[in-house]
């Protein structure tokens, strides 16, 4: 007989720490030789934004450098990319917008000026990633609302892929590389809260828009992530109230709820990043005020979450039935219809029998979640 319990259920968030980072919004996080580091943001509470950086091993917090080189900021973007860390852009005053990129080859303890005024606007919350050997910028805020694309090789040296992308100019956005495109996700264009989607497959240069209205409603200062096989999107705000659910897709195009209502409170303007097949969510802004908590969810097959055993029927109308399932490979039948419909606790039991029969006896039982 083999037994199993699967009692946590799919985007379930536990608490890691409070602090020791201080309280903060807008901030950015990066993964770098298997750290997490947090780089600045703004606390609410100082005369100037933050230039400090942490540093966290999956186990402790330690604080890299209070000062960085770069002035203290917040709508920033970081990436990493080819070895370093990258600061580009953002906003140490709401009326001065910066366009200087930094980078970092030690994890954020020293750090190198490479350009003081790159040839985009002067911008902040704006999104950027790593896309083809490139980084690339999108959107964001200076003057007004941008909806330009730029790429670079070395941090140096800009190229203007788009001017005018056919998306709305907006700003508190996402942007991702994902399946092998580029994708534009949510934010604020100064009226609406967005829930569009577009994509683009060459570089930024053209786009397609994939989602019109996504099934998540309109947001901006959310935080979307890409993690085994998925596009994960998280919190935000809507005009009018904040969010603390969790949606996936593996297109962009269509999303599934994963939980209405995480364990974390209702935020955005916090930061989310992919770690050790898990999702974590570290501070942001809620109704509170400024918050320091690290969150966590083990997603990822290669890290043991999410996990199913192979043969179980997927089901969406009942909670706890037995009956006979047959197989004839040992239960190693596809488990693709219950992943497809991860809307159940599920522990069963199955028993088969010692002279290699092909039926096997399973019994389990199925508790809705709730949120679902």
């Amino acid at each position: 007989m083999c037994i199993v319990s699967m009692n946590t259920s799919p985007g379930e968030f536990t608490l890691v720490s409070e602090g020791p980072w201080s309280r903060r919004r807008k901030h950015q996080a990066v993964v770098w030789h298997d750290k997490l580091l947090v780089l600045g943001g703004f606390d609410g509470e100082a005369a100037f934004d933050l230039n400090d950086v942490w540093s966290f091993d999956g186990t402790t917090w330690s604080v890299v450098t209070n000062r960085s080189g770069w002035s203290g900021r917040d709508g920033h973007c970081a990436v990493v990319f080819n070895g370093y860390v990258y600061i580009l852009g953002g906003t140490d005053d709401p009326y001065f917008c910066r366009s200087d990129i930094w980078r970092s080859n030690n994890g954020g303890n020293t750090w190198e000026l490479l350009c003081e005024t790159a040839p985009w606007p002067e911008r902040w919350q704006h999104a950027a990633c790593v896309y083809e050997g490139k980084i690339f910028i999108s959107g964001g805020w200076g003057d007004k609302y941008l909806n330009d694309v730029w790429s670079t090789l070395d941090g140096i040296n800009w190229k203007l892929e788009c001017a005018a992308a056919p998306w709305k100019a907006r700003m508190f956005h996402s942007f991702i590389n994902f399946n092998g495109n580029l994708y534009i996700l949510g934010g604020h264009d100064g009226h609406t809260q967005l829930r569009d989607v577009w994509a683009s497959a060459d570089g930024g240069k053209t786009w397609t828009q994939v989602c019109h209205m996504a099934q998540w409603e309109g947001r901006q200062g959310h935080t979307t992530v890409v993690i085994d096989g998925y596009a994960y999107i998280l919190g935000g705000f809507g005009g009018s109230v904040r969010f603390n659910d969790l949606w996936r897709s593996k297109d962009c195009s269509h999303w599934t709820l994963v939980n209405k209502n995480c364990s974390f409170s209702p935020r955005q303007g916090h930061a989310c990043i992919a770690y050790k097949g898990s999702l974590f969510v570290l501070g942001g802004f809620d109704e509170s005020g400024y918050c320091n908590k690290t969150y966590k969810a083990l997603i990822s097959d290669d890290f043991g979450s999410m996990k199913q055993p192979q043969g179980v029927p997927s089901s969406d109308s009942f909670d706890e039935e037995t009956f006979k399932y047959m197989n004839t490979d040992s239960l190693g039948g596809s488990f693709e219809n219950w992943k497809k419909n991860p809307r159940y606790s599920l522990t069963y039991s199955l028993t088969h029998s010692p002279t290699h029969s092909p039926t096997h006896s399973l019994t389990y039982s199925l508790t809705h979640l709730q949120g679902w």
